[in-house]
């Protein structure tokens, strides 16, 4: 054989290799928008059970305003991770869009309609708000009568506000400068939307900015306060049982100051249990993502344009999976660790029926 005729073969073996390997990513990438897809219901409507509970509940409770803030945020972070999913085929957007007429670029039109609000929401509720809740329950195991003077509705009104803004406004600089422009082909009765930025590079560093808050600094703050809140109340409810057993000697057994005792002990271990159930859930679930960004920070190969595009696409696809279910387990966590919350559910069912 001569060499053309062994670059011919080499050829065919290279293509019918890449067409292989398209297939596969194909039904990968299928499997991880169907999960998305079915367990974004599910979620939403967990998170709708966690608003209603809790606000029947009042607030008499702060903790129970972060909740609700966490539950809202879930909420958003939800859609958008399945419209993600919805988006990630650029056929299911080119069909909507052909009944109207309208053709446009679909990465472009995703990156401003999902990647951005997606990035905004999750790390305001799988960081900051997170954080915040993990904090929060650190001060309350400290004197109870000092804590109600600082964390108050008005103080935990003022700090959620105050993250969503910190969370939310970033993603502004990615819409400063943004045009959109309609043109009709006469012709072909097609309109175009173009969608594009009217300042260029001014604003390259207003974009790499809001990038760098939401890939590094963001979630590191987040996973060190979570990190030390968690072990910091794992070991004082481990204190706390010692301390309770060294004293259930003093105390006469079924006396009513032995069950007063009792009611705050187990009362302070529920909250505490459900605060670490939640910094340990958001630990695992951000693990993913934080190492995909990672990984396209770090190396050049590992982007949308370079030779592991596949494994970006679907290892940043997994990690959607992660998050979405991160905002969908709350639901869980509460009804397992708070028996308030799981008999304000229970009635909430029996006056349905």
């Amino acid at each position: 054989m001569d060499r053309n005729s062994n670059d011919t073969i080499s050829g065919l073996v290279s293509s019918n290799y890449l067409t292989q390997m398209q297939e596969i990513f194909d039904m990968v990438i299928s499997i991880i928008a169907y999960i998305i897809i079915g367990m974004g219901p599910i979620g939403i409507a967990g998170n709708i059970v966690n608003l209603v509970v809790f606000l029947s509940l009042g607030f008499s409770e702060t903790i129970h305003m972060s909740y609700v803030a966490l539950a809202i945020c879930d909420i958003g972070c939800i859609l958008t991770t399945v419209w993600t999913s919805l988006t990630a085929s650029t056929k299911v957007v080119e069909g909507i869009l052909a009944r109207f007429r309208v053709k446009t670029d679909f990465v472009i039109l995703a990156n401003f309609t999902r990647s951005w609000p997606h990035l905004a929401l999750s790390r305001t509720t799988a960081a900051l708000l997170t954080a915040w809740i993990s904090f929060e329950r650190c001060l309350c195991v400290f004197p109870p009568t000092r804590v109600k003077l600082i964390i108050t509705p008005r103080v935990t009104k003022t700090v959620i506000s105050v993250l969503y803004a910190i969370g939310c406004c970033p993603v502004v600089f990615a819409y400063v400068g943004f045009t959109t422009e309609m043109k009709f082909d006469p012709v072909t009765n097609v309109t175009t939307l173009l969608l594009f930025t009217n300042k260029g590079n001014q604003l390259k560093t207003l974009n790499q900015f809001a990038f760098l808050l939401y890939a590094v600094v963001y979630p590191v703050i987040s996973w060190v306060v979570v990190a030390i809140s968690a072990v910091f109340l794992i070991l004082k409810l481990k204190q706390s049982a010692r301390w309770r057993d060294a004293n259930s000697r003093v105390i006469i057994a079924g006396s009513p100051l032995d069950r007063q005792k009792k009611r705050m002990f187990c009362k302070e271990a529920r909250v505490i249990k459900t605060v670490v159930l939640i910094a340990c859930t958001f630990i695992f679930c951000s693990f993913p993502i934080s190492a995909t960004v990672l990984m396209r920070s770090i190396a050049r190969e590992y982007s949308l344009g370079g030779q592991y595009r596949f494994i970006i696409i679907i290892s940043t696809g997994i990690s959607y999976i992660f998050t979405e279910f991160n905002s969908s387990i709350n639901i869980a966590i509460y009804t397992f660790t708070g028996t308030k919350f799981r008999s304000a559910l229970f009635d909430l069912f029996q006056k349905r029926h």
